[in-house]
């Protein structure tokens, strides 16, 4: 009787998993996962970041023969149209990312979400939550780094680790 039960079951597997997901349709949601959650903001927050840095470091290779104004124009004009012209492959990798990982289902179900106004609040507010948490985290990280080596410098220094 149990084997004929577990033979029942086996054959009747099939008709109850669901088919995987083509390519195809997990690509598709991918991409609506990625235009959903703000893809080409976080593109544009990238290059806005890369900007800033190229500038400042740019600046200060001058030593002061250029201001900073005058290396943004040049940086504007030189460099960031060929980054502009890649950023494509920033979403991109996301998308393979994000389709290699979720089901089609689930990435139509987020997208879903952040197109809804909860999930547009999300979306306003993860800029200044991250930005806050890893203030935190730094500040935290150099408090209890004080502390723990204070609190263990003689058993650093007895192992070589001069603090």
């Amino acid at each position: 009787m149990r084997a004929l039960l577990a033979l029942l079951l086996l054959c009747a597997a099939p008709a109850f998993a669901q088919p995987a997901d083509t390519p195809a349709e997990r690509r598709a949601a991918a991409e609506a996962l990625v235009e959903a959650s703000g893809g080409q903001r976080q593109v544009d927050a990238i290059l806005a970041a890369m900007r800033g840095g190229l500038v400042e470091n740019i600046t200060r290779a001058t030593a002061g023969r250029l201001t900073g104004e005058q290396v943004a124009v040049i940086v504007d004009e030189v460099l960031m149209p060929g980054f502009t012209a890649r950023s494509h492959e920033i979403t991109e990798h996301t998308i393979r990312v994000w389709q290699d990982r979720l089901s089609a289902a689930d990435m139509r179900a987020l997208a879903e979400f952040y197109s809804a106004p909860l999930g547009q609040r999300l979306l306003a507010l993860m800029p200044e939550v991250t930005a806050e948490s890893a203030r935190f985290g730094q500040d935290w990280a150099q408090r209890v780094a004080q502390d723990v080596i204070m609190r263990n410098r003689e058993q650093l220094r007895a192992r070589g680790i001069p603090f």
